[in-house]
């Protein structure tokens, strides 16, 4: 994965070889990296992601983070399975669904990373209903990294994340549609957490509680 590994981090590094403090009741940390198909021009490059985390819950929940619809649970093991060569199963959005006309067990081409230098075939195990903004392609963590992790320049026993996301409530408030002159005054700032960018080489990361 030395693409993904040389990534440029200038613009949206989050996390990196700091320890990672979340919850994982309401928090979920991942690895996005950009990514492109091969045979169509129909997704825009700018916003199209591959999206990594770890299905076994370990590091926050998927499933309450993205609010998963049209996916079963058979379908979401699925992300952990062994395909040959270099296919690897994956979920789409709605809208990547759409865009090119898929259905479960097609495969896609993907070029990835910043420069698309690495190739993997990505195989639809399911469709998330609930997406239909972004251009998501949604893998397993663990698959993802044992399958094309450059071996030579990732250590194991370390993990490896760019991105935290989390379901507590950001503001607390009402809105008054009569009162816009104080909207500002009604509402209360409830993040409880910030991060800082440290360093633009990307690190392993000890994820605690």
């Amino acid at each position: 994965m030395a693409e993904i590994v040389i990534k440029d981090f200038s613009t949206d590094q989050f996390i990196t070889s700091n320890s990672a403090l979340f919850d994982k009741n309401t928090d979920l940390l991942t690895y996005n990296v950009p990514a492109a198909e091969k045979n169509s021009s129909e997704l825009d490059p700018e916003s199209t992601y591959i999206i990594s985390f770890d299905t076994t819950g370990k590091y926050g929940s998927p499933r309450n983070t993205y609010n998963f619809d049209g996916i079963t649970n058979e379908q979401f093991d699925k992300l952990r399975e062994e395909l040959p060569g270099q296919e690897i199963p994956g979920l789409v959005s709605a809208r990547v669904q759409r865009l090119l006309n898929l259905k479960i067990g097609d495969v896609i081409p993907l070029n990835v990373g910043v420069e698309g230098r690495m190739s993997i075939d990505l195989k639809v195990v399911g469709i998330n209903k609930n997406d239909n903004m972004m251009e998501n392609f949604y893998l397993d963590y663990n698959n993802l990294f044992d399958k094309f992790g450059d071996k030579e320049k990732l250590d194991p026993n370390e993990n490896y994340f760019n991105a935290k996301y989390s379901t507590k409530p950001s503001i607390d408030g009402e809105f008054n549609i009569n009162d816009l002159e104080n909207l500002g005054k009604n509402f209360k700032n409830r993040l409880e957490t910030s991060a800082v960018q440290t360093s633009n080489i990307l690190g392993g990361t000890e994820a605690k509680e």
